[in-house]
């Protein structure tokens, strides 16, 4: 399969040549992962870094003629000179001071918000969820990032195990049958719920059309949701729309075919919508397991040939580019992250100790995670997702529900998006007869669960006891 190869071409290859050609894989997938990594958050963090360079040569040439020519008014050629050659006053600490001052009661001016204490109070004054320099003083309609209030769905967990679908009832896609005993099989589908997104009354969004100022100002266009307790305001989720660029894409989709791992077992209400597939990379705590059995890699994970190692560092690619475009979202992630990881050193997968789980046509019912690791200090984690494929697809299949917030989101092929997995949440389900038409969705999952982070813990105080053991010698 092609992988881009972004190693610059340089003497020292005919040294790695000489390698043991696992141990050349390692290096060679090691640069890899740098570069691309680089690259990624480069593209996501300035999106307009390489679109917009500096004038072209003949833009430059231009600008010389018009300071030169003797036809225009000196006012123009002296405005011409001071473009090209003069560089700008440097400013002294009182100036910098200043210069903050006055912009911010520009943006406040502009925002209509004539008080600090408004601008405090993001109900009145959203601006501390858009740090985007582009559009931050601007309307908030013409913002990249989209701030809505939402409020908790306080009997979102009586609808657990319902099937969240618009499909009209004799259209609905139906459980399959699980391993339950013979005369529980008659009962699947008189127990089998389903309801819609209009009876939940959840609100709908989706991506702006890319002719949206949002595009065309600052390249980027996000979605965030904000949850406002007391005096408190929380991220509870986020979106961020064609969050990738073509290269960076290409790059997960093609790694996201290189996941050979068994299918997860799932527990019964979500088996009985099996109509795709689970896998997982990294680390894990199995359920149940054989003798002896811990917190290990997947057994998948050999690395004894060259095939695994470079699979097993495309995965950990994904995750860190993953978790970078989600920053963009909510920038405490991977500081989040850090923290799980270190705290109870999880075998890192890239730079992170999360585990990777590949979707194809995942479905699932509403459901909450019970195994997601719930917080870091004192806030809930957000764990990051992303669509990569979708196809025959209409506007109302395989979109994500977060049914405690009351939204539910079209997600598109390169849609990212944070939420946090102990909330209820699921899959807007296709219907049967978009199913049968070919209707097919995959995508990626990234989180770490409370059991691998715990089991990870109590390895590390094993290991800290060993050396402190009574008779013990360095």
């Amino acid at each position: 399969m092609a992988y881009p190869v972004l190693l610059d071409p340089a003497s020292s290859m005919a040294e790695l040549e000489e390698l043991e050609e696992r141990l050349r894989a390692v290096i060679i997938e090691t640069a890899k992962h740098g570069k691309i990594i680089k690259k990624v958050n480069n593209e996501v963090f300035h999106p307009f870094h390489t679109a917009r360079r500096s004038p072209s040569p003949e833009r430059s040439s231009s600008l010389h003629k018009i300071a030169s020519s003797s036809t225009h008014p000196p006012a123009v050629v002296r405005r011409a000179k001071n473009t090209i050659a003069t560089p700008p006053a440097k400013l002294t600490p009182t100036q910098k001071k200043n210069q903050k001052t006055r912009v911010k009661a520009k943006e406040r001016k502009a925002a209509g918000q004539p008080s600090n204490k408004q601008i405090l109070d993001p109900p009145r004054a959203p601006n501390q969820w858009n740090k985007c320099s582009r559009c931050s003083h601007k309307p908030q309609s013409e913002w990249c990032t989209r701030v809505v209030y939402v409020k908790e769905k306080l009997d979102a967990a009586k609808y657990r195990g319902y099937a969240l679908t618009s499909a009209a009832p004799g259209d609905r896609l139906k459980p399959k049958p699980t391993k339950a005993k013979t005369q529980k099989k008659s009962r699947i589908y008189k127990r089998t719920q389903y309801i819609s997104p209009a009876e939940l009354q959840l609100k709908r969004f989706e991506a702006r059309p890319l002719d949206h100022t949002c595009w065309r100002n600052c390249g980027q266009d996000i979605l965030k949701f904000i949850h406002r307790r007391e005096s408190e305001e929380h991220l509870v989720g986020g979106f961020r729309f064609n969050a990738l660029s073509p290269e960076a894409l290409k790059i997960m989709q093609e790694n996201h075919g290189r996941v050979r791992i068994h299918t997860l077992r799932r527990r019964e209400d979500m088996h009985k919508w099996s109509y795709g597939t689970m896998t997982a990379a990294g680390s894990r705590m199995p359920v149940g397991g054989g003798k002896g059995d811990g917190y290990a890699p997947y057994a998948s994970h050999t690395g004894e040939t060259v095939e695994d190692i470079e699979t097993l560092f495309r995965h950990a690619v994904d995750a860190d580019i993953l978790i970078t475009v989600a920053k963009s979202i909510y920038p405490n992630i991977e500081k989040d992250m850090i923290q799980i990881t270190e705290d109870s050193e999880l075998n890192r997968f890239g730079r992170f100790g999360v585990t990777g789980y590949y979707c194809t046509n995942f479905i699932s019912c509403i459901h909450s995670d019970k195994d997601i690791k719930p917080k870091v200090g004192h806030h809930p984690i957000l764990h990051p997702c992303i669509q990569l494929f979708k196809d025959k697809c209409g506007p109302h299949d395989y979109n994500f529900g977060m049914i405690k917030w009351g939204v539910i989101v079209r997600t598109m092929v390169n849609t990212a998006w944070i939420f946090d997995g102990n909330d209820e949440h699921g899959t807007e389900m296709p219907s049967e007869s978009a199913m049968n038409a070919g209707a097919s969705s995959s995508g990626e999952h990234h989180a770490v669960s409370a059991k691998n982070a715990n089991r990870a813990s109590a390895c590390r105080e094993v290991r800290d006891g060993y050396d402190v053991r009574i008779g013990a010698t360095c």
